[in-house]
């Protein structure tokens, strides 16, 4: 979901666990809660509510980062390098 959202030039809230860690950077390309945190998800959601500026940064963000690393020609140079190993 965190690709399709960056594809889609969407800002992200996740809980900090490993395969988000790998796409988004704290407070770059989106914003972390801890697991299980109720209360810090409804006050980072919050500030985006509030926050328009921040929504479309950190969104634009993520786009550049999911275009750069995830897109179908990123991933078949990958793809191909490991092949080339």
């Amino acid at each position: 979901v965190l690709l399709e959202a960056g594809f889609a030039t969407c800002a992200v809230v996740a809980s900090k666990i490993p395969g988000s860690t790998d796409i988004i950077e704290e407070g770059r390309s989106g914003l972390f809660h801890p697991v299980k945190d109720a209360a810090s998800l409804a006050q980072v959601l919050a500030l985006l509510i509030e926050n328009k500026e921040r929504r479309t940064e950190l969104g634009a963000t993520l786009n550049k980062q999911v275009l750069e690393a995830f897109s179908s020609e990123a991933m078949l140079q990958k793809t191909i390098a490991v092949y080339n190993r």
